[in-house]
């Protein structure tokens, strides 16, 4: 699993499979993940990502720190989109290694209000 680094108090992790962020919808989120527990499980480095959201969401960015092995996503509501106060949305990056394998790490952003 892609640990979620240096996260703040917007994060609730009480069940870590399933981190949330209470987020102001016009905020800007950068969400940084550690990939080394996958890298040290799979046994082989990183090759690339992709960053998937549904229609509510926008990955502004995201590029790999190969120094310190994560990934950094810059996440925003999606242009002429609503994010609903208390819904919870979906951003799931997927991780490619050089055998080819795949792993996914959803998070989750919950719109408070503003």
């Amino acid at each position: 699993m892609a640990e979620i680094t240096e996260i703040g108090d917007a994060w609730n992790i009480d069940n870590p499979a399933k981190p949330v962020a209470e987020v102001d919808p016009n905020d800007i989120t950068d969400v940084p993940f550690s990939i080394i527990p996958m890298i040290e499980s799979i046994g082989y480095p990183y090759q690339s990502h992709t960053v998937i959201c549904g229609p509510e969401l926008q990955c502004a960015s995201s590029s790999y720190v190969a120094l310190d092995r994560k990934i950094v996503c810059r996440f925003q509501q999606a242009s002429g989109q609503t994010l609903a106060e208390g819904v919870k949305y979906s951003a799931t990056l997927r991780i490619t290694f050089t055998n080819g394998e795949q792993r996914d790490r959803t998070v989750y952003f919950k719109s408070k209000a503003h």
